[in-house]
């Protein structure tokens, strides 16, 4: 598939996992990251929450064609998710770099198991 298909079957993902969400009171700016940003995730989300905003970027270079649909459900599935992780963060010592890792991991597995749950393939 090419970067511009890739980029067309995430916009068709995004609108349908937003409006399953419950997210379609929410403003996105979706972002397209360069090839060259070999050093980027393959995806990404920043949420600001209380306003209902949230960036998601995709380097759909770094996305296999297969894998569209559940990147594009995982980092919708961050701004769910997102209050409840920096709550944890603010709640942590900052300095505690373990307790920072922790909550990380946490805040992926949660966002993770989410994304897999079975309910999924019954909508699609």
């Amino acid at each position: 598939m090419t970067p511009k298909a890739k980029q067309r079957a995430i916009r068709r993902a995004f609108k349908r996992y937003r409006a399953l969400l419950g997210l379609n009171g929410w403003r996105f700016d979706l972002e397209w990251a360069s090839p060259k940003d070999s050093d980027e995730a393959a995806a990404g989300c920043i949420a600001d929450p209380e306003y209902r905003r949230a960036r998601l970027f995709f380097n759909v270079s770094k996305i296999p064609d297969d894998e569209l649909d559940e990147h594009v459900r995982h980092e919708l599935l961050h701004a769910v998710v997102w209050p409840l992780a920096h709550v944890a963060e603010f709640q942590a010592d900052s300095d505690d770099e373990s307790a920072t890792e922790m909550i990380r991991l946490a805040h992926e597995r949660v966002v993770t198991d989410l994304e897999y749950a079975p309910f999924w393939s019954k909508l699609a």
